[in-house]
């Protein structure tokens, strides 16, 4: 779609979104975005046909080639398509970029709510939540700190896609930001779709610039 251009959305799209990509974790969900033009105002889930769904998507070409036909017929438009990245952000992948349709249409984005980004790391944690009864709460992120009165204000994402506030006291609060590459990479060339040094996961060494390997908390 060009830039610029206002989508509207109804609650209820996003929520079929989010419930769809929570049902499928941890496979990539996929789906069509309907409705009519400038307006999405449902959401449904196709089958993912990709070899590997635990990390890529691929539209079932039925699902596509009947939607196309229902617009030509005058019914419900087909404004785009979705995705989830079960352990990801919502950012477009080096793939995703290099397989989007440019038809104009619009490409949306679930991000997964998961305790960490990394799948392999997640069951390990997952043990020590559930062995001292922590209260996990996912997408969710800390907003304003009162140190005087001990109360934390936190901004959250429902499953109706609505960002909502609510206050919780602490006696010992501990913080850690959300991560990222520092600008001089996250804006730079040496970077990849999603803001990390664009490096082989083998060697470490950058995909374009020979000279240049990675290190640390740069890396996806």
């Amino acid at each position: 779609m060009q830039m610029g251009t206002d989508i509207g959305v109804t609650s209820g799209a996003l929520a079929t979104v989010l419930e769809f990509a929570a049902r499928e974790h941890p496979r990539e969900a996929c789906g069509l975005l309907l409705g009519r033009p400038g307006v999405i105002e449902r959401a449904v889930l196709c089958a993912n046909v990709a070899a590997d769904p635990l990390r890529h998507f691929e539209i079932d070409p039925a699902a596509l080639i009947a939607a196309h036909r229902t617009e030509r017929a005058g019914g419900e438009a087909l404004i785009g398509y979705w995705h989830s990245h079960p352990e990801g952000h919502p950012l477009p992948s080096a793939t995703d970029c290099q397989h989007a349709s440019g038809d104009g249409r619009v490409w949306a984005i679930a991000a997964g709510g998961v305790l960490f980004g990394v799948p392999d790391y997640v069951p390990a944690l997952m043990k020590y939540i559930e062995r001292y009864d922590v209260d996990l709460q996912l997408n969710t992120n800390l907003v304003a700190v009162d140190g005087t009165r001990r109360i934390a204000r936190f901004s959250q994402l429902n499953a109706a896609g609505i960002r909502q506030t609510f206050e919780t006291d602490f006696d010992i609060l501990h913080v850690s930001p959300p991560q990222r590459a520092p600008d001089c990479v996250r804006i730079s060339p040496l970077a990849d779709s999603g803001g990390w040094l664009d490096v082989d996961q083998h060697t470490l060494r950058h995909k374009k610039y020979a000279n240049i390997y990675g290190l640390g908390d740069v890396l996806r």
